[in-house]
């Protein structure tokens, strides 16, 4: 997908105040993250990590750097 859909996607929620139109959109987002077949205990990992990154608790890495670190060894 194109970040230009991307992007205008997320404009056009912006524009969007009804609620219900937005848990519409939240439930097809949601059940399509689901259907992707993740399991509930590395989806939860997944959302720990997340709030971990968000608070600055653990530090980020850059493909090219850990590309380079893997390189490295």
């Amino acid at each position: 997908m194109e970040n230009s859909l991307k992007l205008e996607l997320i404009e056009k929620l912006l524009k969007v105040n009804e609620e219900q139109i937005l848990l519409e959109v939240k439930s097809v987002l949601d059940q399509t993250f689901l259907d992707s077949k993740i399991p509930n205990e590395l989806y939860n990992e997944l959302v720990q990590r997340r709030e971990r990154a968000i608070k600055g608790e653990s530090k980020l890495y850059s493909w090219k750097e850990i590309k380079t670190e893997l390189l490295n060894k």
